[in-house]
């Protein structure tokens, strides 16, 4: 992944990097991603029974009563048998989490102390408290919600559709045709939303130099009466960074009203559909209440689909700033293995020293001098 913040922000380069520098987000997750799997194929269990109960239970002029207690029995277990899943399923995610987040941040704070003065003394502070702190944190809800989110809701909608193609291959067909123009935009919107959120990562880098520079300076501020000048520059980052929240989120705000538009549409052309041609379909009154039932069950991830994007798109702007940090290149490496000293007077020999923090601006040039057994010798730079 490039090292230059401002290059063009790719989704998927920065998803797969994340994941290779992250590696306690694959713990597990074979285990995590089937229990999420089985939790969304379960989710047809109530319109299956109901379709079930109505359409052999209640068809005939006399209830079936033992059919429909034994359909109610089994779609009951099956509800617990779910709910405990889905709890056992949601905690293994939060462990993930705070492991990610533990994880990641202990990886960050040693590349911090391992780079060199010279690249402290050019970074903003500020930037890099926000690279260890509010830009891992956006990795949070992802790692413990949106992740997977996007796993059971594609397969709730895959599940769905395919039980609906069972009872109606014709209602699953209209629903295919209303849903597809979701993908155009769900792709026009997570470019853009990408982006801002990554302009976002960085003015919260910005507000948070400002105020680490006007805290630890606030006695030289107060010497020079600088006070109005400092609080300008704060007041600027923070209105620049309120600005940029609110382009980011615009995008969201945008996305919900479409997912409910796309969910109206859908319930509406099924409903509409099933009741006028349904008959002649040879649909029963049974299995249009369970296409009815499966078609809601994809309209909630359709509805959930601006939170989740909103909250992935945040998630891989953080992810992404944080991994550039990871990327930068350590000047200065320690040695790996020192030598034990005598505990007295030595001679000290260098011979062409040469040293640079970055390519191109030397500190040292091949250096040679030789200090002699019990000699005090200092060495003064420039700045003194």
């Amino acid at each position: 992944m490039s090292n230059d913040e401002n290059a063009p922000l790719k989704a998927m380069e920065v998803l797969r990097a994340g994941v290779r520098a992250t590696p306690e987000l694959k713990v597990g997750l074979g285990v995590s991603v089937m229990m999420a799997l089985v939790m969304a194929g379960g989710s047809t269990v109530i319109p299956i029974a109901i379709q079930q109960i109505l359409d052999k239970g209640l068809n005939s002029g006399d209830p079936r009563w033992d059919y429909i207690f034994t359909t109610c029995a089994i779609a009951a277990i099956a509800m617990i048998a779910l709910g405990v899943l889905s709890k056992l399923t949601y905690m293994r995610l939060m462990v993930t989490a705070e492991n990610v987040i533990y994880g990641l941040r202990t990886r960050l704070f040693t590349h911090v102390h391992d780079l060199s003065l010279a690249h402290h003394n050019e970074a903003k502070k500020g930037v890099l408290v926000a690279r260890v702190t509010s830009d891992i944190e956006t990795l949070s809800q992802f790692a413990s919600w949106g992740a997977i989110s996007w796993v059971v809701n594609v397969t709730i909608i895959v599940v769905a559709l395919s039980a609906m193609a069972i009872y109606s291959w014709q209602l699953a067909l209209i629903t295919l045709v209303v849903l597809i123009p979701v993908i155009p935009i769900l792709k026009a919107v997570q470019k853009r939303q990408l982006s801002a959120y990554d302009a976002l990562r960085s003015r919260v880098g910005d507000t948070l130099s400002e105020i680490s520079e006007t805290v630890m300076g606030i006695n030289v501020v107060r010497a020079y009466a600088d006070t109005r000048s400092a609080r300008f520059r704060l007041d600027t980052a923070i209105d620049r960074q309120r600005d940029a929240q609110l382009r980011a989120r615009f995008f969201f705000a945008v996305m919900f009203p479409i997912s409910d538009v796309f969910s109206g549409v859908i319930l509406a052309a099924i409903v509409g559909a099933g009741v006028w041609w349904g008959p002649g379909w040879g649909l029963r009154a049974g299995g249009l209440l369970a296409v009815v039932f499966l078609a809601n069950m994809i309209v909630q991830p359709v509805a959930e689909i601006g939170e989740v994007l909103d909250q992935t798109q945040t998630a891989l702007a953080g992810w992404r700033k944080a991994l550039t940090l990871l990327d930068a290149p350590i000047e200065v490496v320690e040695p790996e293995a020192g030598v034990e000293l005598e505990p007295v007077a030595l001679e000290v020999m260098v011979k062409d020293l040469s040293f640079e923090y970055e390519p191109g601006r030397p500190v040292l040039d091949e250096v040679t001098l030789t200090l002699p057994r019990g000699v005090n010798a200092a060495i003064v730079g420039e700045t003194g």
